[in-house]
């Protein structure tokens, strides 16, 4: 068996930094999302999307009750109506003023990506019906993102538990880090 090629030890070689490089470049939409500038914008855009329509809401109840109440004569039924009004019109001025901002707001991630297509498709279902363009378009874009985003995840993992199974303590908690940042 001394000539047999299956008996022949190979020696472990690897690239190194190269493959670490390609890797990384690879997996640049793993960042932190915290960091992103995008992901921030969306997060409080939804937070003043969700105040004004509870807002709207609550004006809308007041308008029935005045509606209801004897010819409008109740004063403190319009005083309170009077006021839902200026409280939904200032949630809206807030939420417009982040949905304008939006161009100007770099995504830096694909999760970044995602929180801007987000808001761009809530704004387009409050205005439009949502069957028409450009909502399926802006959910198919979301769901191609959301893939790959889930993919990076799956290769994260995969890539965590290569180095676990070859004990290499680096890059384990390189692609662990890497998990928890996406999540």
């Amino acid at each position: 068996m001394a000539d047999s090629d299956n008996s022949t030890t190979l020696p472990f070689v690897t690239r190194g930094d190269e493959i670490k490089s390609q890797t990384l470049s690879s997996m640049e939409g793993l960042r932190d999302t915290s960091r992103d500038p995008a992901v921030m914008l969306a997060i409080k855009w939804t937070e003043a999307h969700a105040k004004t329509q509870a807002l709207c809401i609550q004006q809308q109840q007041h308008e029935i009750r005045l509606a209801d109440a004897v010819d409008g004569r109740d004063h403190d039924l319009r005083d309170r109506h009077t006021d839902a009004i200026r409280e939904e019109n200032l949630a809206a001025d807030v939420e417009q003023t982040l949905l304008d901002s939006l161009p100007l707001t770099p995504a830096l991630t694909v999760s970044g990506i995602v929180g801007k297509l987000k808001m761009i498709l809530g704004e387009c279902e409050d205005n439009t019906d949502i069957a028409e363009f450009p909502g399926p378009h802006i959910r198919s874009v979301l769901a191609d993102l959301e893939h790959i985003a889930d993919q990076r995840n799956a290769y994260a993992a995969w890539a965590a538990y290569a180095a676990w199974c070859a004990a290499d303590e680096k890059q384990y908690r390189f692609w662990v880090e890497m998990l928890k940042r996406n999540n």
